[in-house]
């Protein structure tokens, strides 16, 4: 509608943190596998400039030594960041010295914020994220240091390395305090073939 097309032309590309970036990828995978699983601030981002006098200004000049950039050439090493903080929270705080990607995976997927409705708001003929997490426009939602840092006690981390064959099991026991539980489990593929 025309009201739609207003909306969507008077709304900058980055005014809202619980917004996705128009031109982001949306899921789902062609198997119908949630894609994205995780999203990062990927627009309007400081970044280093190159010294180089001839290099481009991305998005736009700062100032001599940063440039504003976006895209996934900003989000994914923010992601890469967190990924890496987060190795590093689970081997001092939990004694977890070797974490699997898995069950790094899995604490920046259980700790992600939900961005549900996304930056037009609920019941608004644009709302943007239809259904919370995880959904494939968000996946399980933007990565949150905040929520990663501050993970208490509560949370129960099983690293099991050893894998599980075809009709295997592994059974885990857990109290549920007030009635809520969220539980993410992460695994890690065996590689496919390239056909």
């Amino acid at each position: 509608s025309s009201q739609q097309s207003r909306i969507m032309w008077a709304v900058k590309i980055s005014d809202n943190p619980n917004g996705m970036a128009m031109f982001s990828s949306r899921g789902p995978a062609t198997d119908k596998r949630i894609k994205p699983e995780i999203s990062a601030p990927g627009t309007n981002i400081l970044s280093n400039r190159s010294p180089v006098p001839t290099a481009e200004v991305m998005w736009g000049e700062y100032n001599q030594y940063y440039v504003f950039a976006g895209g996934t050439s900003m989000a994914t090493p923010l992601t890469a960041g967190a990924a890496i903080l987060t190795r590093e929270i689970l081997a001092k705080r939990y004694g977890i010295t070797n974490p699997s990607a898995a069950l790094i995976k899995a604490t920046l997927v259980h700790t992600a914020f939900d961005m549900y409705p996304g930056q037009y708001g609920e019941g608004t003929p644009t709302q943007e994220l239809k259904t919370r997490r995880p959904n494939s426009d968000e996946g399980y939602g933007r990565v949150d240091m905040k929520q990663l840092v501050d993970i208490g006690a509560a949370m129960n981390l099983v690293d099991e390395e050893a894998g599980l064959a075809t009709g295997e099991k592994f059974e885990r026991t857990v109290q549920v305090v007030n009635g809520k539980l969220l539980a993410n489990l992460m695994y890690t593929d065996a590689p496919g073939t390239p056909a």
